[in-house]
């Protein structure tokens, strides 16, 4: 087999009847794999410290997994697939209708070589295989919009496993995200970094040895977060730095840059080598290490922010599962104001939007200030789905100001993540409630869809209103260092 499988244990025509080792924590299933590839470490502490205590994770987690339950509910009702039965022999039934060359599968389960995997659905392609004259790809629902790495690791580790049915690793996978979109990648080519995670955790089962912590994405709302970032802060890991992603952090370890004193030391010799190599943000990383070291924010660019009267900050909360945004948030500096638009259902999204639109027009010029991407793209999607002129929408779009972009060009703070509830905590802002996160917000909204109990509505609004407020605070921290910059220094 082409793909660098040369490893994969070759089989006879029939497949032999599979015995599991009665050692369970010998085995290694899909959703380890999955664990592992989103945090080494993560892995480690979760297998070996038991937590019974409900926390932003564990009720985040359940919602994903609502989620993924009800959409892939979803997607059977619309291909009818076959189901394997729950018995005893569950993995020769899972060959008898693959053998059978039924459309759609579900419910079967792969195990080979202490590896265990069970794939969502199964499709029917017409290339020969062990099987007969047709072969099986996975189809599998993702909740997100794009198709992260982590998920593509565990598809790559359930089609290696259908190697040994078919005598090939299928060359394609399938996923459907929230926009109900088909996103395919081939998986034999991350099967490399499959082995290697497999490999991994072989390892750590039979050492117990510990993994480095490590700062990622996955960080945000992780039970282990504060453990693992004063581990990483203690070290100088390169992961505390903003934008260091693990394919980015090798590199800079393959170039002896080992921990953030390293990368304060970097030259302009050294700059045009590691651009090469696709480190793009060196004068930041560069000030950022500093501002670790220190222990201060680095100014490396004057802020420069457009001051149109009234100035409006601007915030929307929304499902991207639901493809509704059902609150848009406005803070009026002028008149010391909020004011929202709701939606209590996605019917009224419309009717919601208008009115914010309504709110814009009569103001012949604003700013409008907000926080990241996300309420820009949200605009330009909700002007195209409700057929809003284009000169209204213009006038808007002309108006906003991303005070993400501005930051992340004008002053490296020592933290690990530039959002903004990370920026605003670092520079003084405080949310009256203590678990404002987005993910708690996603949580409160589907309890107000399901109980239209308004104390979580409530709740919603004053974490949006919050989110306003801590838009026009550091937007005066950057007028404030643009009033104080002396041309050398921050003062």
């Amino acid at each position: 087999m082409k793909g660098g499988c040369n490893h994969l244990i070759i089989i006879r025509k029939k497949v032999a009847k599979v015995v599991i080792s009665s050692n369970k924590m010998d085995q290694i299933n899909d959703d380890e794999i999955y664990e592992y590839a989103c945090c080494a470490i993560k892995y480690y502490l979760n297998k070996r410290i038991k937590r019974i205590k409900k926390d932003d994770e564990s009720l985040y987690l359940s919602h994903i997994l609502e989620l993924i339950e009800k959409n892939r509910q979803k997607i059977c009702e619309s291909l009818h697939p076959a189901k394997v039965e729950e018995k005893n022999s569950i993995f020769s039934e899972s060959y008898k209708l693959m053998k059978k060359g039924k459309d759609y599968i579900q419910g079967v389960s792969l195990f080979a070589d202490g590896l265990l995997a069970k794939p969502f659905l199964l499709e029917k392609v017409n290339k020969s295989s062990r099987l007969g004259k047709h072969s099986y790809q996975i189809i599998d629902f993702v909740p997100s919009i794009q198709f992260n790495e982590e998920y593509k690791i565990k598809l790559a580790y359930q089609s290696y496993l259908l190697y040994f049915s078919l005598g090939f690793m299928p060359n394609n996978c399938k996923m459907i995200n929230i926009q109900k979109e088909v996103l395919e990648f081939n998986p034999v080519s991350i099967f490399e970094e499959v082995k290697q995670i497999i490999d991994s955790i072989r390892r750590i089962k039979y050492t117990k040895e510990k993994p480095l912590s490590c700062i990622n994405l996955h960080c945000k709302i992780c039970r282990w977060k504060d453990k693992c970032l004063v581990d990483c802060i203690k070290r100088k890991d390169l992961s505390i730095l903003f934008g260091v992603t693990k394919n980015k952090r090798e590199i800079l370890f393959n170039n002896n840059l080992k921990n953030i004193h390293d990368i304060a030391r970097i030259d302009d010799k050294s700059s045009p080598n590691l651009k090469k190599q696709g480190i793009r943000n060196i004068n930041f990383l560069v000030k950022q290490a500093n501002a670790f070291i220190n222990d201060k924010p680095e100014l490396f660019s004057i802020p420069k922010i457009p001051k149109r009267i009234p100035i409006l900050y601007f915030d929307i909360e929304g499902q991207l599962d639901l493809n509704f945004q059902y609150l848009f948030g406005i803070y009026n500096e002028e008149e010391f104001k909020y004011v929202p638009f709701w939606a209590d259902e996605i019917g009224e999204e419309k009717k919601a939007f208008c009115k914010l639109i309504r709110y814009l027009s009569k103001f012949k010029k604003y700013s409008l200030v907000h926080y990241g991407t996300y309420e820009k793209t949200a605009i330009k999607e909700l002007c195209f789905k409700y057929n809003i002129s284009k000169k209204k929408e213009d006038k808007i779009i002309r108006s906003m100001i991303d005070l993400y972009s501005l930051i992340k060009k004008s002053v490296a703070l020592p933290i690990y993540s530039y959002s903004l509830k990370d920026v605003a905590n670092f520079i003084g802002f405080r949310w009256r409630d203590k678990d404002a996160l987005g993910v708690n917000s996603i949580i409160w909204h589907n309890n107000w869809l399901d109980t239209k109990d308004n104390k979580f509505k409530k709740r919603i609004l004053q974490y949006n209103e919050d989110d306003c407020k801590a838009t026009m605070f550091l937007k005066k921290y950057l007028e404030k260092l643009e009033g104080n910059y002396n041309g050398k220094k921050l003062v």
